[in-house]
């Protein structure tokens, strides 16, 4: 992961499962956090327009020098990068979240393994 952008940061951890906050995960593989982005928006204008080569830097400050190095970068034209967002192994839930299907908390339809019922999910 070269970054993680998301809309607004919740300082702590809310599943029982979690060992530390997305901070110390961030801060620890050394990658880049950007908060308060309007997500939807992003989404929206990726979805539109396409993939895209962007630079996020925090100490290059000069246009002329990020555009080059997006232009550096390659293309993703054909790039076949599902097994770089597809989670490793599929676990088994029993009446528990399916924590990668990317439901919000006030639609969970489907996102929840009722007692006796079974859903995937993610695990490391």
């Amino acid at each position: 992961m070269a970054a993680f952008i998301i809309k607004e940061y919740q300082a702590f951890p809310s599943n029982f499962r979690s060992t530390g906050t997305l901070a110390d995960y961030l801060t620890q593989n050394n990658i880049l956090g950007i908060e308060d982005l309007d997500t939807r928006a992003l989404t929206r204008h990726l979805r539109k327009s396409g993939a895209m080569r962007a630079v996020i830097s925090t100490k290059d400050l000069n246009p002329e020098s990020l555009v080059a190095k997006a232009k550096a970068i390659p293309s993703m034209e054909g790039s076949d990068l599902v097994g770089y967002v597809t989670c490793q192994n599929a676990l088994l839930l029993e009446g528990q979240p399916a924590g990668c299907c990317g439901c919000k908390p006030s639609d969970r339809t489907g996102c929840l393994a009722e007692p006796g019922e079974k859903a995937l999910g993610c695990g490391p």
